[in-house]
């Protein structure tokens, strides 16, 4: 029985490489990206690449419009992973939200309501 590995993160840089790596290596690879049209390209590449792997993605919108985890997410891709009958054995969290352009000293609700002095 083939391994399954579920990556995240696996439609650009460091995710490719680690997808490559699990399906070089005879794994059934599952992989998640934030938009559908990057992981049906990514998808596509990767069947290219390795046309006997067995490889799957999904688009797993990863935070809220609230910018908060989206667990909700998360667990349906789970769910989804369960109907078809897919067992994770390794999982590979290599999705990360750099925090480029975020504004860390600056909190709405500190400057909305100054602490008194």
């Amino acid at each position: 029985m083939k391994k399954t590995v579920l990556i995240t993160g696996a439609t650009i840089n460091t995710g490719v490489t680690i997808v490559e790596k699990f399906a070089s290596e005879g794994y059934d690879v599952i992989f998640t990206g934030r938009s559908p049209d990057s992981v049906k390209s990514a998808e596509a590449r990767y069947h290219e690449k390795f046309p006997a792997a067995s490889i799957k993605g999904y688009a797993l919108p990863s935070l809220t419009e609230e910018g908060l985890a989206n667990e909700k997410a998360v667990k349906e891709l789970f769910e989804t992973l369960d109907k078809e009958v897919i067992f994770v054995e390794t999982l590979v969290l290599n999705a990360a939200d750099q925090g480029l352009g975020q504004k860390i000293f600056e909190n709405p609700r500190v400057l909305e309501n100054p602490p008194e002095q």
